[in-house]
């Protein structure tokens, strides 16, 4: 509206009153009434035509004041918003701060656990009876000789406690195993005049508590499980020094030896594995056998053979068979002649583009989670052995006794 008329005309058209009309609305026609120019305002007739009990003037006066408490109603609302909004960001700092730090203090506190525990246990194997690393073998290999064997341990699943139709296992029988596949091994490298002999263990060595299944399955509790599979392994490496030959052991983390359950709370680096890992040096600290700590990742291991020839493991379960081989190689920018995972419990080999990929059975053959899903597969290991030729030799060490 430009005209105080045509404000007047839309008054009575519309019937706006102070006796019927609710103040907003009187206040609304107040408010274009200010803002029309200065010329065409006349404040005494509008509150003659509104029948304004007062004169113009106390009309304009109660507009003005009208104005000033809304105003002074939004900006207190507005303050009140902006203090709230404050409130929130900084509430969500403070939780964030407040989650960090006690992530950072549950760090903390696993740590020292985790060193008290390390502790004890290098303590208890103080204590233990030395094994036996008296070399026994007939002759001692010559350095020259540049062939290498490779042992794929894997999926030992101390804990499991099974009896079917295929297969039965318990902590017994892991033991019997253990000993065939040492032995096995033994004839192995010496019937190929093995020089080197590189023991990879690519995890599972515990049944763990991660599932349902694994708890029913488990006749031994987890630090029961860390230390039997831990004193199995340390007798097999013992033997296999008394070849004479040289001794390498590496190991990477898995999923059975998870501290939590949780698979989606995991964080790799919290695993059984590595207090097995630390076992097995304090138990054969007099051993001859060289602990390799050259992994490129606690779950990825790579080293090179004297031939040249580029190795990488891992156990498998983050691993996609048919991708890894291509992975690797880019995350590495470099040709990886061979993979070797466990985790699936059969064996299986793949080749891509001039690389081989192994995948290891298992020492605890079918149990009975793989019964459930009728996945039957003896229970076997695998051992590589690379000629002096550049020749791979695949033996896969039946263990079903």
């Amino acid at each position: 509206m430009n005209t105080f008329e045509e404000l007047l005309e839309y008054v009575k058209n519309n019937n706006i009153n102070s006796a019927t009309s609710t103040s907003d609305k009187i206040l609304a026609i107040c408010k274009l009434h200010r803002n029309l120019p200065r010329n065409q305002k006349n404040w005494n007739r509008l509150a003659m035509e509104l029948n304004y009990q007062n004169s113009g003037e106390a009309l304009r006066l109660w507009t003005l004041r009208k104005i000033k408490a809304t105003a002074i109603e939004e900006s207190v609302a507005k303050a009140e918003n902006d203090a709230d909004i404050e409130y929130q960001t900084a509430y969500k700092e403070t939780t964030k701060m407040r989650d960090v730090y006690n992530a950072y203090r549950l760090s903390l506190r696993n740590d020292a656990r985790v060193e008290v525990f390390k502790e004890a246990l290098i303590e208890a194997i103080g204590k233990l009876k030395p094994l036996d690393i008296t070399p026994i073998s007939l002759h001692k290999l010559y350095s020259e000789n540049k062939t290498e064997a490779v042992l794929m341990f894997s999926d030992l699943h101390i804990g499991v406690n099974c009896d079917n139709f295929y297969n039965k296992y318990n902590a017994e029988i892991a033991a019997e195993r253990i000993k065939k596949l040492t032995i096995d091994t033994m004839m192995a490298c010496r019937d190929n005049n093995v020089s080197k002999l590189h023991v990879i263990n690519l995890g599972d060595l515990i049944h763990g508590t991660i599932h349902t299944t694994a708890r029913i399955q488990s006749d031994l509790d987890v630090v029961d499980q860390v230390t039997t599979a831990a004193e199995l392994v340390s007798w097999m490496l013992a033997q296999f020094t008394k070849l004479g030959i040289e001794v390498t052991y590496r190991s990477c983390t898995d999923n059975h030896s998870r501290f939590t359950a949780n698979k989606a709370e995991n964080i790799e680096a919290e695993n059984f594995s590595r207090i097995i890992d630390w076992y097995l040096q304090a138990r054969l600290s007099d051993a001859p056998i060289t602990f390799m700590d050259d992994n490129i990742d606690m779950s990825i291991g790579k080293f090179t053979l004297k031939s040249g020839k580029k190795i990488m493991f891992a156990h498998g379960h983050l691993e996609n068979i048919n991708k890894c081989i291509d992975a690797f190689t880019g995350a590495t920018k470099e040709f990886i002649d061979y993979v070797l995972l466990s985790h699936y419990h059969t064996t299986k080999a793949k080749s891509y583009n001039g690389s081989k990929l192994f995948v290891n059975g298992s020492i605890v053959g079918t149990e009975e989670y793989a019964l459930s899903r009728r996945l039957f597969s003896p229970a076997e290991q695998k051992l590589l052995i690379f000629n002096d030729n550049g020749n791979l030799t695949q033996i896969d060490i039946n263990l079903q006794i």
